[in-house]
């Protein structure tokens, strides 16, 4: 019986290790509200902001979340809303800044 239960905390234990492993730590949080860009959570450089300012106008994007997930190589970014479409231009400001 002692041998069922070990062996149950330890899958327990593993799951629960897999899934903090896997849980998304965000860099930071872009908020779009009414076309204009915010910094709502983390840190991020000013440029970058700016650059993504410049895409909502381009694309006239009015709403919307911009996150920064970290990665292997780097930050990756991850859209929702209206920005989805423009999530490409958004990863490239962040990999290939001006």
């Amino acid at each position: 019986m002692n041998t069922v239960l070990i062996l149950t905390a330890i899958i327990l234990v593993v799951v629960i290790l897999i899934a903090i492993n896997f849980k998304r730590q965000y860099q930071f949080i872009l908020t779009i509200t009414d076309g204009k860009v915010q910094q709502t959570h983390g840190r991020v450089d000013e440029a970058f902001v700016n650059d993504v300012q410049r895409i909502c106008e381009l694309f006239n994007v009015k709403q919307g979340t911009v996150k920064g997930v970290a990665g292997i190589k780097g930050v990756n970014i991850v859209c929702a809303g209206p920005v989805k479409a423009q999530q490409r231009a958004i990863q490239n400001a962040m990999n290939h800044p001006i």
